[in-house]
């Protein structure tokens, strides 16, 4: 809704941070993060999204 400093971090299944794929001020909209997964296994992982008092996370699963 608004612009702001946003980080999203990618963490492996025993809390190791993997990637960053954001750690930047956004702007207002729409933004688009892309993980290439280059150099990780197939396996679950999930996604940490910090934005002002936001702090949302997602299991993904990769599989290769």
């Amino acid at each position: 809704p608004k612009a702001g400093l946003v980080r999203m971090t990618v963490y492996n299944i025993l809390g190791e941070e993997v990637e960053t794929l954001i750690d930047e001020n956004c702007q207002k909209g729409e933004n688009i993060a892309r993980w290439t997964a280059n150099g990780v296994s197939s396996g679950t992982y999930f996604i940490r999204l910090n934005f002002e008092n936001i702090n949302e996370t997602q299991k993904v699963l990769l599989q290769k």
